[in-house]
């Protein structure tokens, strides 16, 4: 029954063009969330960045200006801040990881130089993933801002999102597979 039903090439023509639709609907459903998640990781720290840069750009020191407290990057998801100087050296931080304060690679300073900002997923450690946000503090004494957050809750939801794209793709696959064959079946030549 199958054989027949997928030796016509109308039929199999339709199958191949409803799977292509299919998974690019999968695509879809996985793509759009994920980059939304993503972006959205970034809301905090856009403004925690943005108001940093205004205190030290009006001159207080960075050691008062970034608030108190020590957070570890490979366990928390607190947002935390970072003030580093012209040549990317940190001048006060809240964020530490192995018991020191960590640095974007110093490509990303000279982006922000260029460019005034930059939004980058950083990995400073190989289990550690930061949605970061850079600005450059202009000024006096310039330098940067990063503002930052541990990523792994917004990885948690990106992979749920992905195992949905494709439990809707194996369920669209078996709809078709289903609806071709029944279709076929009914739609068979009538032999004598």
């Amino acid at each position: 029954m199958l054989r027949d039903t997928f030796s016509r090439p109308a039929l199999l023509f339709n199958a191949l063009v409803l799977t292509a639709l299919a998974t690019g609907l999968a695509l879809a459903l996985n793509t759009i969330p994920q980059q939304v998640l993503r972006l959205g990781a970034n809301d905090p720290q856009i403004a925690m960045a943005g108001d940093l840069v205004a205190r030290l750009e009006q001159g207080i020191a960075p050691a008062e200006a970034v608030p108190a407290g020590s957070i570890d990057l490979s366990r928390s998801l607190t947002p935390f801040l970072i003030a580093y100087d012209d040549q990317g050296r940190p001048l006060a931080s809240q964020a530490q990881l192995n018991g020191k304060t960590p640095a974007p690679p110093s490509g990303v300073f000279a982006n922000v130089r260029q460019h005034g900002e930059a939004r980058i997923s950083w990995q400073p450690r190989r289990d550690v993933r930061i949605a970061a946000v850079i600005q450059r503090v202009n000024g006096p004494q310039p330098g940067f801002v990063l503002a930052g957050r541990n990523m792994r809750e917004v990885e948690s939801r990106e992979a749920l999102v992905g195992q949905l794209a494709g439990l809707t793709w194996i369920g669209m696959m078996a709809v078709i597979l289903v609806g071709t064959a029944a279709f076929g079946w009914y739609t068979r030549p009538k032999t004598a």
